[in-house]
C-alpha cells in the first residue's frame, strides 16, 4: 500500500500493531548502492487527545558496511510529512512486517534479513550474493 494508505491503515489497526510487535516498513535499493528503509507510526498518545502527529523513521545504508544515514520526520498532517521526505518515500509500498526486534538499529544486510527471513543469513554467505536476492525481493515489493 502507498503512503497514505498505509498511514490509514496505522490509524484503524494502530493498538493491534503494538500489540503485535508489527512495523508499517517500506524498503528501496536506491541508486547510490544502498537500501532506504522507511517505517511509519503515529504518536498513540495523540490518538486519545483528538490530535494526531504522524511519524517517519528513514534509515539507509550499504551492505556490509556499519555506516549509514538516519532521520526522524514528524508532521502534524500526511501532506506536510511527505513535504518533509525524500521524495522516493510517497513512491514505496508499505507493508506490515511482525518482527522480533526494531530493525532500524541494524546494518542493512541484518535489518534486510529480519525483513526477509528467506534470504540467506549474511554471516555465512557472500554478501554480493546476498545483495543481488535482496534487490531481486525489495524490487518485487514496489513494482
Amino acid at each position: 500500500m502507498k503512503l497514505k494508505d498505509a498511514f490509514d491503515y496505522i490509524l484503524d489497526k494502530n493498538n493491534t500493531l503494538s500489540n503485535f510487535n508489527a512495523y508499517m516498513i517500506g524498503v528501496v535499493y536506491e541508486d547510490k548502492d544502498s537500501f532506504l528503509f522507511v517505517n511509519l507510526s503515529i504518536d498513540d498518545e495523540e490518538i486519545e487527545n483528538n490530535m494526531l502527529y504522524y511519524h517517519a523513521h528513514v534509515t539507509s545504508g550499504k551492505i556490509g558496511s556499519s555506516e549509514g544515514e538516519e532521520d526522524f520526520y514528524s508532521a502534524e498532517s500526511i501532506e506536510d510529512l511527505l513535504a518533509q521526505l525524500p521524495l522516493i518515500a510517497s513512491y514505496l509500498s508499505y507493508h506490515v512486517y511482525k518482527l522480533d526486534e526494531d530493525v532500524f538499529g541494524l546494518s542493512s544486510e541484518y535489518a534486510l534479513k529480519a525483513l526477509f527471513p528467506r534470504l540467506p543469513d549474511p554471516d555465512f554467505h557472500d554478501l554480493d550474493d546476498f545483495k543481488v536476492e535482496a534487490i531481486k525481493l525489495v524490487s518485487t515489493l514496489n513494482y
